[in-house]
């Protein structure tokens, strides 16, 4: 039997924080503000017995980044989610953990800082405590930085001979609008990084759980959540100044644009994404239409594209508003038989066309909201629902709950005429990223 760790994950208990203010929030939570700056939010429901979810945020991420650190930023989730922690390397710790429900993980994202957990009510003790070591320096786990070199090496090595890859890369390069930090990464990347400056950034972005926002939801009692809230969180430094947003100053492709490139494939096929992209004011309403634009666009395209001409193995059209930039994203995902791709795009242009001039039918209209509609409705009983949405409103004041069936049933088919019309064909920025078989 291989040897476990035997000492506990924290050498030493931290001398507990306080809470310091108690106050109602939106959706049934409770939120608590701590002496060090950090607040908690709390919502106890019975949809799960055996389940807490954790999410904290705090304005930061890829954004903050020099440049001078490309190499490290795309290395740094793939080498922080490998890594040990306290006095635990990541093998260490996945043996002290055996028979622990309960996880933690830190993460950038392009604009936050984010770390996720999540435990059962019995576990919730081994949550934060994971959580309070992950608001320090990371263990010094040059075993685990090296092994993750190694399979990314073994990733890059594969993915010179997977066409896909080539795709998918060219197409994350449009959507995250050419910005070097959001790149997928390289093998230059691989001898330009550095274990000692991403644990350094690491501790500069993750220093203290003062300049986070933390949000629970599940099967909590109530009075061992203030207990731990109180000593594994209060207990991290006081924070001078929360962080704000940082916006990235890459604007999207303008006009259209055309990536048709070829690849060698033992089995010849192609894959096109069309992406229309501008601005648009986010809320509730227009995230509704244009997820109803994509349904229907969506159940057209399957049949004038696949079922009626058999051109294409599936179609699907997906839309999402991004709200940061107070932008619109419509995709067009089709993998099709190569020779008929000019005749594809034609049939792709031409119901984007038809709905900016006539909208969509009662059908394509009945279908996509009893979809949203039945969403919405099991949703109600998911911890990671509430979650998600008390988070989205405390920390960009989006709204995506009140009042979303009188919302989603107000739609008409002007909205997603106009939303096509007047903002899709309007604003008229269109890439079109297609590979092909070479011949």
């Amino acid at each position: 039997m291989d040897n476990v760790k035997q000492e506990p994950l924290l050498p030493a208990q931290p001398k507990p924080g306080k809470i310091v203010k108690e106050e109602k929030a939106p959706m049934g939570y409770t939120c608590w503000t701590l002496s060090n700056g950090a607040r908690v939010y709390y919502r106890v429901t019975d949809f799960n017995k055996s389940s807490i979810e954790m999410n904290a945020v705090s304005m930061g991420g890829l954004s903050y980044f020099d440049s001078k650190d490309l190499s490290n930023a795309r290395l740094f989730n793939s080498v922080i989610s490998a890594n040990g922690w306290g006095n635990f390397s990541s093998t260490e710790l996945e043996k002290a953990l055996a028979g622990k429900v309960a996880t933690v993980s830190s993460i950038v994202g392009s604009h936050t800082d984010n770390i996720v957990g999540s435990c059962t009510p019995k576990d919730l003790r081994t949550m934060m405590e994971l959580t309070y070591l992950h608001f320090g320096k990371p263990y010094d786990d040059r075993q685990s930085y090296d092994r993750t070199i190694t399979s990314l090496r073994a990733t890059l090595d594969n993915k010179e001979m997977v066409p896909e890859q080539a795709f998918s890369d060219s197409l994350r390069n449009y959507m995250s609008k050419h910005n070097p930090l959001m790149a997928s990464i390289t093998k230059d990347d691989l001898e330009k990084a550095s274990y000692d400056r991403i644990k350094q950034i690491y501790a500069e972005r993750f220093q203290s759980a003062g300049d986070f926002d933390f949000f629970f939801t599940g099967a909590i009692n109530v009075d061992s959540l203030r207990t731990m809230v109180e000593t594994y969180l209060a207990s991290t430094p006081k924070v001078k100044k929360r962080e704000q947003l940082r916006k990235f100053d890459y604007p999207y492709d303008r006009g259209e644009v055309n990536n048709r490139f070829t690849r060698k494939m033992e089995t010849p096929k192609a894959i096109m994404v069309q992406l229309w992209t501008g601005n648009i004011d986010y809320n509730l309403k227009n995230d509704l239409i244009s997820s109803i634009t994509a349904s229907a666009l969506t159940e057209r395209y399957l049949k004038s594209i696949r079922e009626d001409r058999g051109f294409a193995y599936s179609v699907q059209a997906d839309a999402s508003l991004n709200n940061v930039y107070n932008e619109y994203n419509l995709l067009v995902i089709c993998p099709f038989i190569p020779e008929k791709c000019d005749s594809i795009l034609m049939l792709i242009r031409d119901d984007i066309n038809s709905i900016a001039e006539k909208g969509i039918t009662t059908s394509e209209m009945q279908k996509a909201k009893e979809y949203l509609q039945k969403v919405y409705k099991d949703s109600q009983t998911s911890n990671s629902y509430w979650n998600n949405n008390i988070m989205k409103l405390m920390i960009w004041k989006n709204d995506n709950y009140t009042n979303y069936e009188s919302i989603l049933q107000g739609i008409t088919n002007d909205d997603i005429r106009n939303f096509m019309k007047q903002h899709v064909l309007k604003d008229g920025n269109c890439t079109n990223v297609i590979m092909l078989p070479q011949q």
